[in-house]
């Protein structure tokens, strides 16, 4: 939406996204997060901000965001190669936090094994078709500074405004633990169901695929290479 400039509905997102941000923020305030065992055993404590400070907070989280997306709008390039310092330290980075955490809890092991298996057969599973651009050029264009005014003011308004409403309503703990809880059975849900959508289709693509990129779908060929009509 930033890239189409559809202004009308960067300001009715902006307030969607603000109303949640605001509502999941009262999470912080249940006894699991303030009274955390492992924190308080540090001698950390979790301060509960008021209205006036998670304003603050959003306002200048927001000016970051947009900042960002300005900066990266400028410096997109539309091809990228990994150079292979780069891919080597990364293996390294990742292969160190793989034996951090596997000394730390075993019973990680066979999660992460689990992890790697299904991203490595994933992308040998599903190839994407020839006639799709890459990512890159498809996110590829310029943000005018129109469009991210609602990043910088309808989003942090609408999340501080819901998250004073909430400080001034006190809610009983057991309204942002529901909350919290059907958010990450939301999430949960809809990783699975994108995950089976990654997969429901064989290596080869569909034909509404083919159709879909402009492709046509190859012809059946004999096993000796010529159309089966030429042997009939």
């Amino acid at each position: 939406m930033l890239l189409a400039g559809r202004t009308r509905w960067l300001w009715w997102t902006s307030a969607g996204i603000g109303a949640f941000w605001g509502v999941w923020s009262t999470t912080l305030w249940i006894p699991e997060n303030t009274e955390d065992p492992e924190l308080l055993a540090e001698n950390g404590t979790l301060h509960v901000l008021d209205g006036a400070e998670f304003a603050l907070y959003a306002f200048g989280f927001s000016a970051i965001l947009a900042v960002g997306h300005f900066a990266l709008d400028r410096t997109w390039r539309t091809s990228f190669e990994v150079p292979r310092w780069l891919r080597v330290v990364g293996a390294l980075w990742v292969g160190m936090f793989l034996v951090t955490w596997s000394l730390a809890y075993p019973s990680a092991i066979p999660m992460f094994a689990g992890c790697i298996w299904l991203q490595v057969w994933l992308l040998r599973r599903r190839r994407p078709l020839e006639a799709t651009p890459p990512l890159l050029q498809q996110l590829n264009g310029r943000i005018s500074a129109r469009s991210l005014l609602p990043l910088i003011t309808t989003l942090p308004a609408t999340a501080s405004t819901v998250y004073a409403l909430a400080s001034a309503w006190q809610p009983d703990h057991s309204v942002p633990r529901t909350i919290m809880w059907t958010t990450i059975a939301l999430q949960t849900l809809g990783a699975a169901a994108i995950l089976i959508w990654a997969v429901r289709s064989p290596g080869s693509p569909s034909s509404r695929q083919h159709r879909r990129a402009g492709v046509n779908p190859p012809d059946h060929a004999s096993p000796a290479g010529r159309p089966a009509e030429e042997l009939s």
